[in-house]
């Protein structure tokens, strides 16, 4: 099950790997969803080069080993004006002050940085 679990790449993997859990076992503890959901968001930090996420008081920091698409950048900092800043130089970073459930704001932020770079990609 964990290995399945380790291949999580899409909300529908989620919901598959939760079907077969409920299956296998009954009932998906929280720890267990939020283990599903920490793989989805590994999957998608890889796509975006993001080398590391942290908290720090009351801000997500992304921390890029390179940036896949300035202009995505420059439109998700457009989406979030007042909450969220972008720093570039030997180390470049992404901070978001967020306000309550730090795991569904992580996986926001990635699904959607990874939808504008996407987009950038098809000339959107």
């Amino acid at each position: 099950m964990y290995r399945k679990i380790a291949t999580i790449s899409s909300n529908d993997d989620i919901a598959e790997t939760e079907a077969e859990y409920i299956d296998r076992f009954g009932d998906v503890p929280e720890s267990v969803d939020n283990l599903m959901h920490i793989a989805h968001i590994k999957s998608i930090a890889s796509e975006l080069f993001v080398s590391d996420i942290s908290q720090k008081d009351d801000m997500i920091v992304f921390t890029f080993d390179k940036i896949v698409s300035t202009r995505a950048i420059v439109e998700i900092l457009d989406d979030y004006r007042g909450k969220m800043m972008f720093s570039s130089g030997n180390v470049s970073y992404l901070s978001y002050k967020y306000d309550t459930d730090i795991l569904k704001n992580i996986k926001i932020i990635l699904q959607k940085l990874l939808k504008l770079t996407l987009d950038c990609k098809d000339g959107v």
